[in-house]
């Protein structure tokens, strides 16, 4: 994975655009502060993992490490 730019910001975390064997892919990345938020983040990983549509970006894989008792998330697309 080659993290090539800064896309943008939304409320759980921050975007990165990259590329992965060449292919251009978005990483996704999420900070969870509390187990209900760990909780919604491992249920939208999940749910997205299943979707296959043309206008959804589809799940690579993904990581999640906790770090000083916060959970960070890593989704690639």
């Amino acid at each position: 994975i080659d993290i090539k730019k800064y896309l943008g910001q939304g409320g759980f975390g921050v975007v990165f655009g990259g590329t992965y064997f060449g292919a251009p892919i978005a990483i996704k990345t999420l900070v969870a502060a509390d187990q209900t938020e760990v909780t919604s983040i491992e249920n939208e990983i999940a749910l997205m993992a299943k979707l296959r549509h043309p206008n959804i970006c589809q799940i690579i894989g993904f990581s999640q490490e906790c770090v000083d008792s916060k959970h960070h998330y890593q989704v690639v697309m």
